[in-house]
């Protein structure tokens, strides 16, 4: 390329299967551990450990997005319980007329 743009760069690109297995062979030895770190994370009940035990376990779910435009949400109105007494009678209270 005259403009130095496009074409082959070195470092770009997927890595090599090579450097994928030496990657896994160096992260073997620690299966157990991370397991065990799990298992503990799942136990405690904390939410990111069960979130990834489930994507794991079951796959993520299935997202969908509408390319439309369109933004389909459902948002519930708020729930407003009023715990307040009832005002007396006073000078603030309206007559029907």
């Amino acid at each position: 390329m005259a403009n130095g743009r496009g074409g082959i760069r070195a470092g770009q690109g997927r890595p090599t299967k090579a450097s994928e297995l030496a990657l896994i062979e160096r992260l073997s030895p620690m299966d157990d551990v991370a397991l065990q770190a799990l298992q503990e994370g799942v136990n405690q009940g904390r939410y990111e450990f069960i979130k990834l035990f489930f994507e794991y376990r079951w796959s993520k779910p299935r997202q969908e997005l509408s390319v439309d435009g369109d933004l389909l949400l459902s948002i519930p109105a708020p729930v407003i319980y009023n715990t307040a007494p009832p005002i007396a009678n006073n000078e603030n209270d309206i007559e029907d007329v």
